[in-house]
């Protein structure tokens, strides 16, 4: 027959002192009382589990859990186990299903950083052209989510962001430190707004900590002997039939390589003798119109007999008619020409918004003809006008222009030098 114990009264808890060793006041029923050298007073209930193996569950801290709750805590123990449940496996449940919620409430109120990136990409990639999107989506991955991928965001702190860009800026690239800073503000201020955070940790983050941005000038040439050079080069490329034709209208066309380079048929009217490319489709996200010259309807003309039937690109890839030829493929085919240094694709912008400047045509007029923004942010809220009658009398001069130089011999040239070059700056 098992010795009877003396139930534990509260004075006698309370006056039970730690000694060198831990010991054990016992209440009975299995319900014990143990006491640290430390001065701890834990409350323990030895028990054996439905399958007869001994076991001992802990129940709390005194003073904490008093005595009639530990007795309480106890009774409830052993009812579970004449219920055939072992109460520290049923313990041990309850936390984990506890745990599986918290990480469910995580995933919807905290997510980690690399899906409140995909979050924020979907929505913003829909009024994004599908050039601009890749471009976008390549930045964010390298940069951000490759460093922030898996921490949960209200973890993110300024220090994070700012080693990032101060990494960048190190590398010398204050235009990618920028364009990256830029992002991660738009990132964490959806955060902000989904309500995963309650302040954006970028935007304490000033550029006084970082090297100045120097404007980027593309490879360009205004020289007439050089760009009758690059003219004459263009005009005799033998390679691949979309590369060439696109080539040819570059220097005519002020459009951006990755615009030239996926031009749909649908956007081209050969009878109107016009171009409209959707705003999804231009850097700035704004549609762009403009007439096109005697000498670029000729060279869609001669695409348009080649694949106008066949496929929906002005020009289509030598490998599928179901894609257009790769943007990169124009630097690459004058870089392979000797111009790396002297003229890129992005530089004919430049070219032709210099020498239209030199020509006297309003300032006004080409930057809307390269689809720039106006330099008046009122005006530009305002203003809707294309002016697409006065450019096109314009792009037809300039067409006959560089067709008139192309020709041009050597004692000729001199006809071809304008006043003191006008750069009007860097792209907007």
């Amino acid at each position: 027959m098992p010795r009877k114990v003396k139930p534990l009264t509260d004075v006698q808890i309370r006056k039970a002192k730690p000694k060198d060793k831990a010991y054990v006041l016992r209440d009975g029923d299995g319900l014990e009382l143990h006491i640290k050298p430390g001065g701890a007073k834990l409350w323990r209930l030895r028990y054996r589990r439905p399958d007869g193996r001994r076991n001992m569950l802990a129940l709390g801290r005194y003073p904490d859990i008093t005595l009639t709750t530990a007795r309480k805590l106890a009774a409830e123990a052993r009812a579970l186990v004449e219920q055939g449940i072992d109460p520290a496996e049923q313990r041990k449940a309850a936390r984990e299903e506890a745990k599986a919620k918290a990480r469910e409430h995580d995933q919807v109120h905290n997510p980690p950083f690399s899906r409140l990136f995909d979050e924020w990409f979907e929505i913003k990639a829909k009024s994004w052209s599908d050039a601009n999107a890749r471009k976008m989506l390549g930045r964010g991955r390298k940069h951000l989510v490759a460093h922030l991928g898996d921490k949960p965001v209200r973890s993110l702190t300024r220090d994070d962001f700012f080693a990032i860009l101060e990494c960048i800026d190190r590398e010398g690239h204050a235009e990618t430190r920028n364009r990256v800073k830029q992002m991660a503000f738009q990132i964490m201020d959806y955060a902000l707004t989904k309500g995963y955070r309650s302040d954006n940790p970028v935007a304490s983050i000033t550029n006084q900590a970082f090297s100045k941005s120097k404007p980027k000038n593309r490879a360009h040439t205004t020289d007439p002997k050089a760009l009758r050079a690059i003219l004459r080069d263009i005009e005799r490329h033998r390679g691949d039939a979309s590369i060439r034709a696109a080539l040819r209208l570059l220097p005519h066309l002020p459009l951006r390589a990755s615009e030239l380079a996926g031009l749909r048929w649908s956007e081209v009217d050969l009878k109107a003798r016009m171009i409209a490319i959707p705003k999804e489709r231009m850097k700035k996200e704004r549609p762009y119109k403009t007439f096109i010259s005697s000498y670029v309807y000729e060279v869609l003309t001669e695409q348009y007999e080649r694949f106008g039937g066949i496929s929906e690109y002005v020009f289509p890839s030598q490998h599928t008619m179901l894609k257009p030829i790769n943007p990169e493929s124009l630097g690459n085919a004058l870089r392979k020409k000797g111009y790396k240094d002297t003229q890129s694709v992005h530089g004919f912008r430049h070219t032709m918004m210099t020498l239209l400047n030199e020509m006297g045509y309003d300032r006004h007029l080409v930057r809307i003809q390269l689809s720039h923004r106006l330099e008046n942010e009122t005006e530009a809220v305002y203003n809707k006008a294309d002016y697409l009658r006065q450019r096109q009398q314009m792009m037809e001069d300039w067409s006959q222009w560089l067709e008139a130089l192309k020709r041009a011999d050597e004692s000729e040239l001199h006809r071809f030098v304008l006043s003191e070059p006008v750069d009007d700056g860097p792209e907007k």
